[in-house]
């Protein structure tokens, strides 16, 4: 009779003839994953050295549980190839929206999921799918097939012998690894600080980063980015002096649609007529966010400072941080108060923790109006306006308004009976298509809201800033992009995607003028009160006067990684993976790549005044009064 202990490890040893196959097959299908997964996310001819680095890993602690008998290697061999399968599906979804890798941080923000999980399964498909399509495969080979071989081989005398081969083929292949990655760390064009784009090491780093915590802000020359407006050198500053501010944020807007006919139908003739009128439209504008998307771009737009890379601004800079803002900022200056406005639930993004902090006295959300028309993720925007009216008309002047939309959201579909668009049957209930009839419905909607501000009498005492906050259509989606191609008369490009529309209206000013200056997100506030005539002389802001400065640049850290920017001549992208040969300097005018050299300070530039803006945030020094 077997004790215990030989007995196990009679199973153990009775095991190993399969090890070798099962290992083989594994590590094969881990390979195959690898190799689409680095070439998808631009690792380019560095892919094989990846997966080599990859495999090396999982080997040498394969090899360590098989020496030590701490458990079944075979069971830890399909668990470690499980996580990492969970790892690449989740990482590819995650790349193929964001154009980057996800970080641990984002887990703070898991919570939102539920109420995006109909938006995200629509982004999965089968490229993705296939990372875990054959986890089920591998669970039903070890309960119906395994159990019953191995019983029969237990009383085999092969085991020792087999367990001694496994053990071999485990180190050999180790050892190749080894030899691999060694012969590529030759190549001249071969860095290894590139291992860092393996997966295990990419998760282990960014975990160690989230356990770190932020560098201190100690070093930092604040005095750069304290701007003032007390010396204007433009004709429009102050011309906005004492009004009511609206800004209206509308969700998906990018600036192709302005001024765009689809067989002679107007996308956005309300838009339209606003540029034509007394408003000053900033045509080269691009969007500028980080991981918290939609609520980042509010927080930029606000405050003139960067949200952080990997998670939402409002979830990482909000307990035990002061901000001054534009809310603070007009109260400061006679205005009686700053409401924000959006027809979702009022927790997400933690916007409802997060407005009292930046200076809002209220913040009206889904839970406060009348859901008397609801769709794709919350109250329309006919309604959302419309409510949002009556509370207007309550406010003691001036006042600031915040007003966020949401019917365009994506997957942009709309009910049919407010599809006004009359789209060719190739175009209809397409991605394009359906944002095109989002567009119209959501310029109808503002159209019917700045009439109601007119037959209020708000709207003459006002001054009504509309931009966009993101990006909508992908060019990585062939359909999208020959559709889009088609409609703008030239391939659709990088120029295209990054430009959303940022439009001032200005009534009784007589003024209109398109300005040329290059700007995002972070420019909003210098340039709101520059016009409104108030300086800033209590907090800190990274963003420029577009209407005064001679040249404008836009710094990128989310689609782009950081280092990447927007210049009046081109657009850099910066690899994130760090791999220089992959770099390229997109000209705005023809979309040919021009090579990066030169470049080299502003690429810095870009990268140390993220770092710096999270560091001042990080550590309470944005306000200065």
């Amino acid at each position: 009779m077997l004790n215990r202990n030989t007995a196990y490890k009679t199973t153990l040893y009775g095991q190993s003839y399969l090890f070798i196959a099962e290992t083989a097959l594994i590590l094969l299908m881990l390979i195959v994953k690898l190799g689409f997964f680095y070439k998808y996310i631009g690792i380019g001819s560095f892919s094989a050295v990846m997966c080599a680095a990859t495999v090396f890993m999982v080997m040498s602690v394969y090899l360590i549980v098989m020496r030590t008998a701490v458990f079944n290697p075979a069971t830890f061999l399909k668990i470690i190839y499980t996580i990492i399968c969970l790892f690449l599906f989740a990482d590819r979804v995650y790349f193929s929206y964001l154009n980057k890798l996800p970080s641990f941080s984002a887990a703070k923000m898991m919570h939102q999921l539920p109420d995006i999980w109909d938006m995200v399964m629509q982004l999965v498909t089968f490229d993705h799918a296939v990372y875990i399509l054959d986890l089920p495969l591998l669970l039903i080979f070890d309960v119906n097939f395994k159990k019953r071989t191995y019983d029969r081989m237990i009383t085999k005398n092969t085991s020792v012998h087999l367990q001694k081969n496994a053990l071999r083929f485990t180190a050999v292949l180790i050892i190749a690894c080894l030899i691999f990655i060694g012969a590529a760390a030759l190549r001249v064009d071969f860095n290894l600080s590139y291992l860092k784009n393996e997966i295990i090491t990419y998760h282990t780093y960014d975990a160690l980063k989230l356990i770190m915590g932020n560098a201190s802000a100690r070093n930092i020359e604040v005095s750069k980015y304290m701007q003032s407006v007390s010396k204007p050198v433009s004709a429009y500053y102050g011309i906005g002096a004492g009004r009511n501010v609206i800004t209206i944020q509308v969700e998906a807007l990018q600036d192709f649609v302005i001024g765009l006919e689809y067989n002679g139908q107007e996308i956005t003739p309300n838009l339209n007529r606003l540029i034509a009128g007394e408003s000053l439209y900033f045509e080269n504008y691009y969007y500028q966010i980080g991981g918290g998307n939609t609520a980042d771009a509010e927080f930029m737009v606000n405050n003139s400072l960067y949200p952080p890379e990997d998670e939402a601004a409002y979830v990482k800079y909000n307990d035990g941080i002061d901000f001054y803002g534009l809310p603070y900022i007009l109260k400061d200056n006679g205005y009686g108060g700053a409401y924000a406005f959006h027809g979702y639930k009022g927790e997400f993004w933690n916007r409802e923790k997060a407005y009292p902090n930046q200076g809002f006295d209220d913040y009206i959300s889904e839970e406060d109006f009348e859901l008397t028309e609801t769709f794709n993720m919350g109250l329309s925007d006919v309604s959302f306006f419309s409510q949002t009216m009556a509370h207007l008309k309550s406010y003691k002047q001036p006042f600031y308004a915040f007003l966020i939309t949401l019917s365009s959201h994506f997957p942009y579909v709309i009910p049919q009976e407010y599809r006004e668009l009359d789209l060719l049957p190739e175009d209809t209930n397409t991605l394009t298509g359906d944002y095109l009839q989002a567009m119209r419905y959501l310029d109808s909607a503002l159209g019917l809201f700045i009439d109601g501000l007119k037959q209020a009498g708000i709207y003459d005492n006002s001054v009504i800033s509309v931009y966009g906050d993101h990006y909508a259509i992908p060019s990585s989606d062939p359909a999208s992009y020959r559709m889009m191609s088609g409609l703008l008369g030239h391939d659709y490009y990088e120029e295209d995607i990054f430009k959303v529309p940022f439009i001032i209206n200005i009534p009784g000013s007589g003024v209109n003028e398109t300005i040329q200056t290059i700007g995002g997100h972070i420019d909003n506030l210098p340039t709101m009160l520059h016009i409104l005539g108030i300086e800033n002389t209590g907090g800190i802001m990274f963003g420029n006067n577009l209407i005064s400065a001679e040249c404008g640049i836009v710094y990128q850290q989310t689609h782009m990684a950081r280092g990447s920017f927007i210049s009046d001549d081109v657009i850099l992208y910066y690899p994130g993976n760090g791999i220089m040969k992959y770099a390229a300097a997109i000209n705005r005018k023809t979309g040919e790549n021009t090579g990066v050299d030169g470049y080299g300070d502003i690429i810095s530039d870009a990268k140390k005044t993220f770092d710096e803006c999270d560091a001042l945030i990080s550590t309470n020094k944005v306000v200065i009064k």
